[in-house]
């Protein structure tokens, strides 16, 4: 639940 980079360059908030 915490803000990871993806390779794109955006954070976005992913709840596994």
């Amino acid at each position: 639940m915490s803000a990871s980079s993806t390779p794109k360059g955006t954070p976005v908030q992913r709840s596994p």
